[in-house]
């Protein structure tokens, strides 16, 4: 019985986010678990502060245009999440470096490696494939729904900071 319903409630998880916008930190952590088996969880967990700090910006090269946003508001949205949670936000830029802080501290209250060189993913293995990681994250469904657009390259130094902890 509890199998069966851990099966249901995966499968409803699966479904809602299959119809949910979850942007690059899945895009990453579903690369990274794939090619050096690391749980998906704990690689969002390690990559979610670098994916906020990307899209923490004021002017994006490129942002996703949904019809209800005429200008690129995810900072102001990360500063009020930190506003909402009693974090220090007197400004946006004080309130996504609150949400980063907090998000490395829960990380590493529940004993969650802070960068994927910690989790144990070897150096060379991972500079080898570092390119290819890169490329597979762009064309990965939840790319899209990122609010700022990547760049190839700009995919690759978020997976750089988040192996290396920065």
């Amino acid at each position: 019985v509890a199998r069966e319903k851990m099966a249901n409630a995966s499968c409803m998880a699966g479904m809602a986010f299959a119809n949910a916008f979850l942007g690059m930190t899945h895009s990453l952590a579903h690369k990274v678990g794939a090619q050096f088996h690391c749980v998906h969880g704990y690689a969002c967990a390690v990559l979610l502060p670098h994916v906020i700090r990307y899209n923490g910006t004021d002017c994006p090269t490129k942002f996703v245009s949904f019809p209800k946003y005429e200008y690129y508001v995810a900072k102001h949205k990360y500063a009020d999440i930190s506003r909402r949670l009693n974090f220090p936000a007197y400004t946006d830029d004080e309130g996504l470096e609150s949400l980063i802080r907090e998000t490395r501290k829960l990380s590493s209250d529940m004993g969650i490696p802070q960068s994927l060189k910690e989790a144990g993913v070897d150096e060379k293995e991972f500079l080898a494939k570092v390119d290819d990681l890169a490329d597979r994250a762009f064309s990965d469904q939840c790319t899209s729904a990122n609010p700022r657009v990547p760049l190839v390259s700009e995919i690759k130094q978020m997976l750089l900071d988040s192996y290396y902890g920065k």
